[in-house]
């Protein structure tokens, strides 16, 4: 691993870590084998440059926030990323490259280390889910 930053563990017993100096998320089960990983470097959906932390939902989602693309992704069912929910790399509203993820009940909050200030994010909701599929 490369700089291990940051680690949550699921309703089931998985184990999620932010691996920043890899831009990608490991997925370890209950007996610490890897099962999973997420991202890799890049600015695609799916890819992380430096991903700086993690929240869980209720519902089993997984917040990344994705440092230096300026975002924060999300992932259902563990495998697909869902829709970006601030951000995209270098589009929309930028966010600062030191961020985290901090999930309060239902509720998401963007956490800037720099502006040292907070915003709050009502989860995103859609039908659709990003494929790779032509």
């Amino acid at each position: 691993m490369s700089y291990p930053y940051d680690v949550k563990v699921d309703a089931q017993g998985l184990q999620f870590v932010c691996e920043f100096g890899n831009s990608r998320i490991q997925i370890f089960d209950r007996n610490h084998q890897l099962v999973e990983i997420l991202g890799g470097p890049g600015v695609a959906p799916g890819q992380f440059n430096n991903p700086w932390g993690m929240a869980l939902d209720s519902k089993g989602s997984l917040y990344v926030a994705d440092a230096m693309n300026h975002r924060v992704q999300k992932f259902i069912r563990r495998t697909e990323v869902a829709d970006d929910e601030k951000g995209r790399a270098g589009r929309r509203a930028r966010v600062s490259s030191q961020l985290s993820v901090v999930s309060v009940a239902s509720d998401q909050w963007i956490v800037n280390r720099v502006s040292l200030s907070t915003n709050y994010q009502q989860p995103a909701t859609s039908n659709w889910q990003l494929t790779t599929d032509n």
